[in-house]
């Protein structure tokens, strides 16, 4: 779909980044050593505090997959990581907290960031905002170094 996206609608942006995004978006799947139900809109608008556990995430869009693939979301968008001076510690130190949390590999979760970026950037050009999918774009390219691909 990624790829249709990008030939259909040429929003001007790195083909190779485009093509990476398409790329880890069929191996990262095919790679994980386990299969968990993930939430599928994990943010924190959608992450409560609660009484019978200390956190509750609320409004899934749940679906069988590799664990990689929810933390970007909450990751991003607890504040604003892009609007340091550099990112990329940031970043690093979330994606550590994270991926001992749930037993990953912190690498595999920037590389399913980026990933999930170049989808949406995509995302954001087929609904008309080529420049916030062009934004997006930036952001993955950063995630693609942070996960070495």
């Amino acid at each position: 779909m990624v790829e249709e996206r990008m030939a259909r609608l040429r929003p001007g942006y790195d083909p190779g980044l485009v093509r990476l995004g398409a790329r880890l978006l069929r191996e990262l799947p095919a790679t994980a050593t386990r299969e968990v139900v993930v939430h599928g809109d994990f943010n924190p608008g959608n992450v409560l505090s609660a009484r019978r556990r200390p956190w509750l995430a609320i409004d899934p869009k749940p679906m069988i997959g590799d664990p990689g693939y929810d933390p970007w979301p909450l990751l991003e968008q607890i504040d604003a990581p892009f609007e340091h001076p550099d990112p990329r510690p940031v970043l690093r130190d979330r994606f550590a907290l994270m991926a001992d949390a749930l037993d990953e590999d912190p690498t595999r979760l920037s590389a399913w960031a980026a990933a999930r970026t170049v989808e949406n950037a995509l995302w954001c050009a087929d609904h008309g905002d080529v420049p916030g999918g062009a934004e997006e774009m930036e952001v993955a390219g950063v995630l693609a170094s942070l996960a070495g691909v």
